[in-house]
């Protein structure tokens, strides 16, 4: 989980630096709150919610396959059953129908 947090956090920064945005602008465009952006970018989280994380890529423009490093999406399908997502009580894993 660690490598794919380090990738989206350098995914973010130079998406930052191409398109010349503080962190300020990037949480605005992201719509998540400043303090929630400041610990991504400054690498000061260890987990993040998957639906945050989609909203972040959706509304940054940021390729999945850079922050997974694949190269096809049954390579996505294959990292991302690796993933859970919990309501906070349980955890549910991510099965493809």
């Amino acid at each position: 989980m660690e490598k794919y947090l380090l990738n989206f956090r350098n995914s973010l920064i130079k998406k930052m630096n191409e398109n010349n945005w503080s962190i300020t602008q990037l949480a605005i465009i992201c719509d998540c709150s400043y303090h929630g952006m400041c610990n991504i970018v400054n690498g000061n989280m260890h987990d993040i919610n998957f639906s945050t994380f989609i909203k972040i890529c959706e509304n940054a423009n940021i390729s999945y396959e850079d922050i997974f490093e694949i190269e096809s999406f049954n390579s996505l399908e294959k990292e991302m059953k690796k993933f859970y997502i919990s309501n906070g009580k349980m955890k549910f894993r991510l099965l493809k129908e």
